[in-house]
């Protein structure tokens, strides 16, 4: 649905037979495009809360906007071009960022930095945001076309921007479901206002084996995947890009 590193949409099929069905709540700490969620049937999901968390401010400003119907009109009714584009990357980026370890974007919560980064994430460099090279607009496009069919799903989204730790402690309950996709080992760098670190990998399993609600982990495999998540079910599929591990608590 939304463009964004990591997209699962494509893993749809293999990860949606491992999630429960109409949780009470289901969450997504590290949320990115949250394109899982938009591949499920929500007739099968009457009670569940889903609840969108990301650090990066700009996803939830953009999925706060996409929740009101005049922000859908705005973006049916724009034409990309070459121009616009970099017009939406300068909107958000006002001064020169030079390339390093720590990408951050400061924005205030407004419905033109919103569409400025649904612009800049349909028609820019997923891989490297910050390079302000233009893709061309037939992703915007096709996205115009399937907002319509997804106004039910943006309405039902519950949103936050919290450190994923802040997350799993507020919502943490025996009926509660977390999918977590978060930046995968040594891809970290590839994220904008993104804390996720090296060392944070190890944090988040100590912070896993914590909780108590039914969670399912996404990563490409690492050294340490198998001594970390030694006590749970590991189950993978091949893909066109590597091989995708998931592991559950259940």
């Amino acid at each position: 649905m939304i463009p964004y590193l990591g997209n699962k949409s494509s893993l749809s099929d293999f990860l949606k037979q491992y999630v429960p069905k109409n949780p009470t709540k289901w969450i997504e700490p590290f949320g990115g495009g949250f394109n899982l969620f938009f591949t499920l049937d929500l007739k099968q999901y009457p009670d569940t809360e889903f609840y969108y968390n990301d650090i990066n401010p700009l996803n939830c400003i953009l999925f706060e906007h996409l929740k009101n119907d005049d922000f859908i009109k705005l973006i049916k009714s724009t034409n990309v071009t070459k121009e616009l584009f970099e017009e939406s990357y300068d909107n958000l980026i006002d001064k020169p960022v030079k390339k390093s370890k720590k990408k951050v974007i400061l924005v205030d919560n407004s419905e033109e930095k919103a569409l400025s980064w649904l612009i800049i994430l349909c028609c820019g460099d997923i891989k490297d945001i910050m390079s302000k090279e233009f893709k061309g607009n037939s992703t915007f496009e096709i996205l115009k076309y399937k907002l319509s069919h997804y106004s039910e799903y943006f309405k039902r989204i519950k949103i936050s921007n919290l450190d994923y730790k802040e997350v799993l402690k507020q919502h943490d309950s025996e009926n509660t479901f977390f999918y977590l996709d978060p930046p995968y080992f040594g891809f970290e760098e590839y994220y904008i206002n993104n804390t996720f670190r090296g060392e944070s990998h190890s944090e988040l399993s100590d912070e896993l084996k914590k909780i108590k609600g039914k969670w399912l982990l996404s990563y490409y495999k690492f050294d340490k995947l198998e001594e970390w998540y030694s006590n749970y079910k590991v189950v993978s599929k091949k893909h066109n890009l590597s091989e995708e591990f998931l592991i559950l608590s259940f």
